[in-house]
């Protein structure tokens, strides 16, 4: 299926135990779909997704300068994405996949922070505008696979079930930090 857009919310509150460690709660929420499509002398294709979810985790963030923050952390989430993209090929060859998983996930959340603001002088402490970069990952352990292909000669269709699917959202963050 193509990737998706997406637009969330994310909120976090911990503890700064030094200029250098933190640890905090994370929460989120994501939505949204995607479309593609493509066209060559001898292929058609396109596909539709959606992917809605949310998120809480425990993170450990190591403050390299006033500026730069590395944190991860695991998380688990609930939702969903399910997406469909099919083939066609001037040969008379055809294909369709889907797939979709929901329920609750187990994941990984991985961010780089970039702060701008400098800390303040009597108390060292820093309030300042981050811009990030987050790769939240989940695993959903009971998602669903459909492929159906033909060919001049016949078909087949491959049916699983039960089978884990991993999500990965990396995602541009901009918001407000008070450390």
């Amino acid at each position: 299926p193509p990737a998706a857009a997406l637009i969330g919310i994310e909120g976090r509150i911990g503890y700064q135990a030094n200029r250098f460690l933190g640890v905090y709660a994370d929460l989120g929420a994501n939505a949204g779909f995607g479309v593609g499509a493509s066209q060559s002398d001898t292929q058609v294709a396109g596909g539709i997704s959606a992917v809605a979810y949310w998120y809480v985790g425990a993170m450990a963030e190591l403050s390299l300068t006033n500026f730069l923050h590395l944190a991860a952390g695991p998380v688990v989430g609930s939702g969903g994405w399910a997406g469909i993209a099919g083939t066609a090929t001037s040969a008379g060859q055809a294909s369709v996949e889907a797939v979709a998983a929901a329920g609750f996930m187990p994941g990984l959340n991985l961010k780089v922070g970039l702060g701008f603001g400098a800390p303040k002088p009597h108390t060292g402490r820093r309030s300042q505008f981050n811009l990030g970069f987050n790769l939240l990952m989940l695993v959903a352990p009971n998602a669903a696979y459909v492929r159906t292909e033909t060919t001049a000669s016949g078909g087949q269709v491959e049916v699983k079930s039960n089978r884990a699917a991993i999500g990965f959202a990396p995602t541009i963050t901009l918001g407000y930090d008070a450390r």
